[in-house]
């Protein structure tokens, strides 16, 4: 384990993407209540030009990055501008229990108000993220989430009245692929198909050949000492057509 000292802030760059998807998939693997989807979301926002704060944290002795932190903005039925929304926040799991994940809160909910932020909402456990200012308001909702754990921090009053839409890119799902029972099924399939269009050309090619060059019962005895069958050796030499 590094100690958050040994941790560095920045924002991200290009070639932090592959490194970003990783974390935040290990950091989320084992996670209750998710679908498992935040590297689509964090993608998502991306290629949107959508995350409107996108931080990473560095382990200045390896230099790699351990820890990342999204925000982007939230559209609230109201009408209210300068919302924003926390998440997904990931640290690798032998980095947790460090602070990493307290830096990046605080550098990332101090970065968005430099854009002149109205507030900040988050999904997510109030007993973690009470201790960063954030509460649950009656008055924002977010719909099919228990009150209690969809929290907002206000920094300009008044907190506004209405229902909280993330972007479209919260709503991607990992692309599945078959595993498992599934995946043999899958290959016993596609091997008794081959097996199949194997056959189907065998019979053809059997009766194209004794069309063109007679049955196997017209060999000569000098073929017949040769194995071959209906005489293919005059088409293709180097095709030897056994029975």
């Amino acid at each position: 384990m590094r100690s958050a000292r040994q941790i560095r802030i920045r924002p991200e760059t290009k070639s932090d993407a592959s490194s970003i998807d990783e974390v935040t998939s290990a950091a989320f693997a084992n996670a209750e209540h998710t679908d498992h989807n935040e590297q689509s979301i964090v993608r998502g926002l991306r290629g949107a030009n959508h995350l409107s704060v996108s931080l990473v944290a560095e382990d200045e002795v390896t230099q790699t990055i351990v820890g990342h932190v999204a925000v982007s903005p939230v559209n609230i039925s109201d009408g209210s501008e300068n919302w924003y929304g926390l998440g997904p926040i990931s640290v690798l799991p032998e980095y947790q229990g460090n602070g990493i994940g307290s830096i990046l809160i605080e550098r990332a909910m101090a970065d968005i108000q430099t854009r002149h932020a109205a507030g900040c909402v988050v999904l997510g456990s109030p007993k973690y993220y009470t201790r960063f200012g954030f509460k649950a308001e009656p008055s924002l909702q977010l719909p099919g989430v228990a009150p209690e754990y969809f929290m907002a921090l206000t920094w300009r009053k008044p907190t506004p009245i209405g229902t909280v839409t993330y972007h479209k890119a919260f709503e991607a799902e990992e692309p599945s692929y078959p595993t498992g029972m599934k995946a043999g099924i899958s290959g016993l399939a596609f091997g008794a198909f081959f097996l199949l269009c194997l056959l189907v050309y065998y019979i053809f090619e059997n009766r194209r050949r004794d069309a063109l060059y007679g049955p196997p019962a017209q060999l000569t005895e000098e073929e017949q000492a040769q194995g071959l069958s209906n005489k293919p050796d005059q088409e293709i030499e180097s095709f030897r057509y056994l029975m």
